[in-house]
């Protein structure tokens, strides 16, 4: 893991469409390991962690409107999403 030395360098922006592949894959690899433990073929796994990302989406959009999605961002990553989304 890497050690933040300057919490300066860590930012919010607002998150595009051009973060929801980076965001998704965070999703799923904090999800994976509770639902091995259920004996299901990876693919298996995927598509329902898939199904779980965009239900969270479509709830966010139907029942927090006025809440702002974000993408974390560290200046020493060159600006590239970093971690992860807040929303606020």
């Amino acid at each position: 893991m890497t050690q933040i030395r300057d919490w300066n360098s860590i930012s919010l922006r607002p998150a595009t469409s051009e973060d929801q592949e980076f965001l998704r894959e965070v999703f799923k690899s904090s999800r994976g390991e509770d639902l091995r433990g259920l004996g299901w073929e990876e693919d298996r796994i995927g598509e329902f962690l898939d199904m779980q990302f965009d239900a969270q989406k479509r709830l966010g959009q139907d029942d927090y409107q006025q809440a702002d999605d974000n993408s974390v961002e560290c200046s020493t990553t060159g600006g590239a999403p970093d971690g992860g989304a807040a929303r606020s």
